[in-house]
């Protein structure tokens, strides 16, 4: 009886280490694939040139991936600090879809902090020459266009982003931003890291829900005109 009752402790307990092990695994997959984005790694020199079919094809998986954006979306976010202590909320919408041809995808984004608007808009594409997603991101807070390379982590559902070009202040200090989009069946978790110089980094959280608000009026590409 004693035999039995450890053989059902074992059998109860290895789907936990499973679910462990799937989870601690992604984890690591996406820590790896930031640390990519962030060091621009490309595909090792001499590697053999891929056939035009080959590239049809990948860059279909990769649109593929960046067809889960679109749509319209409800916003809630936060603002945390270097401790990770919340010091801001806001709320907002998005709205992507494909342009130029459904070569790139672009976004644009109004959030809301009391009085305070802030627009964004976003373009993310796929370069079959790198390998890579790129991704560029203006807003009306900076000077400067955050461009960034990225890659798809299928075992954690998320699309990571590095810098891929300096971004440094007015005064010349180095900045760095990192960027992770996670899906979910009907939402996107995304998590922007910000750091300038040697200061820890802050984080900006925010997750986008389908929208159930009525549709804005479009024009021929899916965008929003009115």
């Amino acid at each position: 009886m004693k035999h039995d009752a450890n053989e059902r402790k074992r059998a109860t307990a290895a789907p936990r280490i499973r679910t462990f092990a799937a989870g601690a695994a992604a984890g690591l997959a996406v820590a790896a694939a930031l640390g990519r984005a962030s060091r621009g790694q490309d595909a090792p020199a001499g590697r053999q040139k891929p056939t035009p079919a080959e590239v049809t094809a990948q860059t279909r998986r990769a649109m593929e991936v960046l067809n889960q954006f679109v749509g319209r979306w409800d916003i809630a976010g936060q603002s945390l600090d270097e401790t990770g202590k919340q010091v801001g909320q806001f709320s907002g919408n998005a709205h992507y879809g494909f342009v130029l041809a459904d070569n790139f995808l672009m976004g644009e984004m109004t959030l809301l902090n009391g009085d305070y608007v802030l627009e964004q808009v976003e373009y993310v594409g796929y370069s079959p020459g790198l390998g890579k997603y790129t991704h560029v991101m203006l807003t009306e807070l900076d000077k400067s266009m955050i461009y960034q390379h990225g890659e798809w982590v299928p075992e954690a559902s998320s699309m990571v982003f590095g810098l891929a070009a300096p971004l440094d202040t007015p005064s010349g200090t180095p900045r760095n931003v990192g960027l992770e989009y996670a899906f979910a069946r009907d939402r996107i978790t995304v998590t922007m890291t910000m750091q300038s110089g040697t200061k820890p980094p802050r984080t900006v959280r925010m997750e986008m829900t389908r929208s159930t608000r009525p549709a804005a009026p479009t024009d021929p590409s899916g965008m929003p005109s009115g």
